[in-house]
């Protein structure tokens, strides 16, 4: 058991708690691998929304605590639908900038659209680039993105859209009149059907109230 505690507490507590302890309340997924630590935060609060835009963003330290700007690591994002295919691409590649967070500057983020809602992946790999500063490294997360609302032109600009193809219907002068015909047959004899049941029913009616 010693052995055991004397292996894991260089190992996971120096590069996690250290990260979390500076992160108070706030949502957050901690990795490490080799030599560093990686809290990872998605706003808001973890929980993407699908066509809305997520920031997603890293802190990265170094055993013992100290943080990495991405300045001094050469870092790529890379999102991945769910499930993966063996050997797939990348879904999206977002570029990485650097970002303030918290009491940190200089923090790996970006900022993320997912297309659909479902399960993604999100892996960040990265490297020194000065070399012996940290080992390369490489994390996933998992992500479920939320429904998103539907989106519907709104009524003026449907109406809009109604009028622009009535115009260009009867557009070619030439062709109005031809166009504008059988309309107005069409009305004419719409009358006379109404006329003739009027008329028709009259008729009937002064033959019920005859003894």
């Amino acid at each position: 058991m010693v052995r055991l505690l004397r292996f894991l507490l260089p190992n996971s507590l120096a590069l996690g708690l250290g990260a979390i302890a500076v992160l108070p309340g706030l949502a957050h997924t901690v990795r490490t691998a080799n030599d560093v630590a990686a809290t990872f935060h998605l706003e808001p609060d973890h929980n993407p929304t699908a066509g809305q835009p997520a920031q997603v963003w890293f802190l990265l330290t170094r055993r013992g605590g100290e943080a990495i700007p991405l300045e001094a690591c050469d870092c790529e994002l890379a999102v991945y639908p769910e499930p993966r295919a063996l050997e797939a691409e990348p879904l999206l590649e977002p570029p990485l900038e650097a970002i303030a967070a918290e009491r940190y500057e200089n923090l790996p983020g970006a900022e993320v659209v997912f297309p659909r809602p479902g399960s993604y992946t999100l892996e960040l790999r990265g490297q020194p680039k000065t070399e012996g500063d940290f080992q390369a490294f490489q994390f996933t997360y998992p992500v479920t993105v939320a429904v998103g609302q539907t989106t519907s032109p709104p009524p003026a600009a449907a109406a809009e859209q109604a009028v622009e193809g009535a115009n260009a219907a009867i557009a070619d002068p030439g062709d109005r009149e031809l166009r504008q015909f059988p309309i107005a047959w069409t009305a004419a004899g719409a009358v006379a059907v109404v006329i003739a049941g009027g008329i028709a029913l009259l008729v009937v009616s002064d033959r019920l109230s005859k003894p």
